[in-house]
């Protein structure tokens, strides 16, 4: 089995916690030649969906997109992040926790096969 598809390896050492994609994450804001960005034309399709909207992200890693975009998140969305690794989203959670106070950040960890954290706009 490959490492990229061993959930073991991806969760207890790829992606036991943020800071492999934090380097990746780093080398891309610096070197990117997008003056738009990535997020911006995500968040362009994103905001087509209708509000209220529940919106599943699969694989958020730190939460960067939202993190990001967070002005450009209607009040009425209802926002569910999964990811594999329990690292990642504590990651997503610290820093959405911590930056806005207007998160309502609420941790749901557990299950087999991804763990979710919950938030929405109030």
């Amino acid at each position: 089995m490959s490492a990229f598809t061993d959930r073991h390896f991806l969760t207890t050492d790829q992606y036991r916690d943020a800071s492999n994609l934090d380097a990746r994450e780093t080398l891309h804001r610096r070197f990117s030649t997008n003056p738009y960005g990535w997020f911006n034309w995500i968040f362009d399709t994103l905001e087509t969906l209708p509000n209220p909207a529940r919106v599943l992200e699969l694989g958020c890693g730190p939460a960067y997109m939202w993190k990001d975009c967070v002005e450009r998140i209607p009040a009425g969305w209802n926002i569910t992040l999964s990811d594999l690794s329990e690292g990642m989203l504590d990651a997503a959670w610290r820093s959405l926790n911590t930056s806005f106070s207007k998160w309502f950040v609420r941790p749901q960890f557990g299950g087999r096969v991804f763990l979710r954290l919950v938030f929405w706009l109030e």
